[in-house]
């Protein structure tokens, strides 16, 4: 009898940590490669004309991260691109995922805020629904 109720409690003891890691992996989610900042090419007019030299910053901010700052500058014909930000990390189905996304411009001595927004899909060009076309900032 003695042998039969350690068996059990073996079984017990197993079964039990069987659900506990089958629910901890639910909760903590997949390791996923998750977009922060889809690829961006626009152009920067300021009144009706392309200007060339302007530096733009990216600011990133995501709750399981610190933020994350880079820059690019205007072309000639006031084009600028951002290539796609992304990085891999798990995503809980318990959670929220948000991104913190921002730029701005830094044009003679002015400080201009062109774009904000919160991102809330790991996919890419979820931003506008879609790749945008003729992306203008005036």
């Amino acid at each position: 009898m003695h042998n039969i109720l350690v068996l059990l409690g073996v079984l017990f003891v197993t079964g039990s940590a069987i659900v506990i890691y089958v629910v901890v992996s639910m909760i903590r989610g997949k390791k996923q490669n998750v977009v922060l900042f889809s690829p961006m090419v626009g152009t920067l007019i300021v009144e009706g004309v392309p200007v060339a030299g302007v530096k733009i910053e990216r600011d990133l901010f995501w709750i399981y991260k610190k933020r994350e700052i880079d820059c690019v500058y205007t072309k000639e014909n006031g084009e600028f691109s951002f290539s796609i930000k992304s990085d891999i990390f798990r995503v809980s189905p318990l959670s929220h995922f948000s991104i913190s996304q921002k730029l701005t411009v830094f044009y003679k001595n002015k400080v201009t805020e062109i774009w904000r927004y919160s991102k809330s899909d790991v996919g890419a060009y979820t931003e506008l629904d879609g790749i945008p076309i003729n992306f203008r900032c005036e």
